[in-house]
């Protein structure tokens, strides 16, 4: 059986984070925020901040973060749905599950995978920038030196890769396998990986490292893609999504359905694929696809 879309996005809008960590941890008001000392990890100065604005945890000792449910999970060991029916039970929300289908079972198992997959690379990527002597010399310096201070860092997670002979693991796991992956599991075969040739080998190396990122932002934008038809089709719609190109869809809009599908674009972007990362959609118009840059 399974939650509703649409119930399960009226459990997470409805549930405060503050009051359902303030439940298992005591939390004290700096600012905007609240801090306590975290579940998760032993410690004796605060790192664990709650932000009621947007929502959402994060321990800046352990790196743990997330929303009403995923706290849950962690502290209570909750699977989703446990932590889902809790919250729904906690703030007076009927839930109406239904049968799955087997493409919707397919779907929810993709998601869980590429989740865990996700939070893994996060977690990893942070800690080192936070956590290594290069990290903090080489990788915070160069975000400072851009003009990032701390709070943009640890908003949009941003992260540092060591250097050789540490950084090429993308590069080593397609020289064992002749292949790299997307975050879906697509394949791009490198024949000349391990070729004699420098240069030959470079070329595929420089692939071996690009096309999980570039391919992982195709799978999401085709999945966003999916959904915004869909949605357009639903609701029948007469604007149409005609073009995309790389990471840019275009629509021939209609200007009275110009807010709502602006909605759903951003809806189906941002929730495409489930990042631990904020998803940052921009949006413009006008009479032709030049004036809309």
């Amino acid at each position: 059986m399974a939650i509703p879309r649409e119930t399960v996005e009226q459990i997470l809008q409805t549930a405060r984070i503050e009051e359902v960590v303030g439940e298992f941890v005591t939390l004290k008001k700096r600012g905007a925020n609240l801090i306590g000392v975290c579940p998760f990890h032993n410690e004796k100065t605060p790192s664990f901040n709650v932000n009621p604005a947007r929502n959402i945890f994060k321990c800046f000792g352990c790196g743990k973060a997330g929303d009403s449910a995923k706290f849950l999970m962690e502290h209570e060991h909750f699977t989703y749905p446990e932590a889902l029916r809790y919250l729904a039970k906690k703030y007076n929300i009927k839930i109406e599950e239904k049968e799955q289908t087997a493409e919707e079972l397919m779907q929810q198992s993709i998601r869980e995978k590429m989740f865990n997959i996700n939070e893994f690379a996060d977690k990893y990527f942070v800690d080192t920038l936070w956590n290594t002597e290069e990290g903090k010399t080489i990788g915070l310096e160069y975000f400072r030196e851009r003009g990032y201070l701390n709070p943009i860092i640890e908003k949009f997670h941003l992260g540092y890769n060591l250097e050789a002979p540490k950084w090429d693991a993308f590069t080593e796991h397609a020289k064992k396998n002749g292949y790299a992956e997307t975050i879906l599991g697509r394949r791009r075969y490198l024949r000349d990986i391990n070729s004699a040739n420098s240069v030959v080998r470079g070329f595929a190396e420089r692939n071996a490292i690009n096309a999980p990122i570039q391919g992982s932002s195709a799978d999401m934008i085709k999945i966003a893609m999916i959904g915004i038809h869909e949605e357009l089709q639903r609701l029948k719609m007469q604007s149409k999504m005609i073009l995309q190109v790389h990471d840019e869809l275009v629509f021939d809009a209609h200007f009275d359905e110009l807010n709502d599908l602006k909605a759903i674009v951003q809806d189906k972007m941002v929730n495409a694929l489930p990042l631990s990362v904020p998803v940052v959609v921009e949006m413009n118009t006008g009479n032709n696809w030049l004036e809309a840059h």
